[in-house]
């Protein structure tokens, strides 16, 4: 009987352990909206999201201790809900007023601006792993343009948000991402057109519609179709043409070893945030400075 009641706690996530939250202030929330906007966690808060949503899949997977009570992994996210004075994690750690517990608070999220650059969030990833889970560190490496088919999954995409559709929402089908010229695009949960927008990816499959490149299996972290409330364990299908290469500006990657191994990223792209512009590296030799600002 013992074992029956522990496989139905299992049983509660996603078939294939996946997560999909959306951003914290539209993730069913209970109590007063107002300790959200206090935080500013109601701007720019896609990449802590996107994180959490990848290191809850990696926890579910048996490679690091998050310590996330069964009853609160996904997808019971109707039946766990955030209030005040919590003391335990809520949404894999993604916000939280005990900064201890929140992924934004390592990653810098809004604090000199709206967004958490790519640095910043590389580098939350990093300390927040060794906070919580000492035994094990996180290997974190950033690179330029976008991963295909035999990269290794779940990744985290950095995507141009002017080549996000506006009415993605509402989509049946796949999300095809391609610039959108003359359109305000601020309808990402209220973020600045001028920042991008990550995401965490499952999966990835070569295009078979004329024109695609490469379909990724993502959770977008803000409301789809395919998860309208945060509470399915569907992923939205991005699309990207073969001719927008481009709209999937960075990727980052995310491995949790031994503590004590010596580990070290052997292609990490580092890029280091000066006023609005990252200096991008690899191995020392400077390849090119572009401003970015992600959120």
């Amino acid at each position: 009987m013992w074992l029956l009641i522990a496989r139905l706690a299992v049983s509660t996530q996603c078939s294939d352990k996946t997560v999909h939250w959306l951003q914290p202030n539209l993730q069913g929330m209970v109590s007063d909206p107002g300790i959200l906007s206090q935080a500013n966690a109601g701007d720019a808060w896609c990449y802590p999201t996107a994180a959490a949503s990848l290191l809850g899949k990696l926890a579910n997977d048996g490679k690091w201790a998050s310590a996330m009570e069964d009853g609160a992994k996904y997808a019971t996210t109707t039946l766990d809900t955030y209030h005040q004075q919590r003391t335990t994690p809520w949404m894999d750690y993604a916000w939280h007023e005990d900064d201890a517990l929140n992924l934004g608070h390592y990653m810098h999220t809004n604090i000199e601006g709206p967004g958490t650059t790519l640095e910043n969030g590389r580098k939350g990833i990093v300390d927040f792993i060794k906070s919580v889970d000492p035994s094990k560190k996180a290997v974190v490496e950033i690179h330029h343009g976008r991963p295909d088919v035999s990269h290794e999954y779940p990744l985290l995409l950095h995507i141009d948000q002017n080549c996000i559709p506006t009415d993605y929402r509402t989509m049946e089908g796949p999300v095809k991402l391609s610039p959108v010229e003359g359109v305000d695009t601020t309808t990402l949960n209220g973020n600045p057109p001028t920042l991008g927008h990550t995401v965490v990816s499952y999966a990835a499959e070569a295009g078979t519609a004329e024109g695609i490149a490469i379909v990724y299996d993502v959770a977008m972290n803000v409301a789809t179709n395919a998860n309208p409330d945060g509470a399915y364990c569907n992923p939205t299908k991005l699309q990207l043409p073969s001719t927008q290469l481009h709209c999937i500006q960075h990727h980052t990657t995310v491995r949790i070893v031994k503590a004590d191994s010596d580990t070290f990223p052997v292609a990490a792209i580092i890029g280091i945030a000066v006023g609005g512009v990252a200096v991008v590296g690899i191995a020392g030799y400077v390849l090119y400075t572009k401003k970015l600002a992600l959120f």
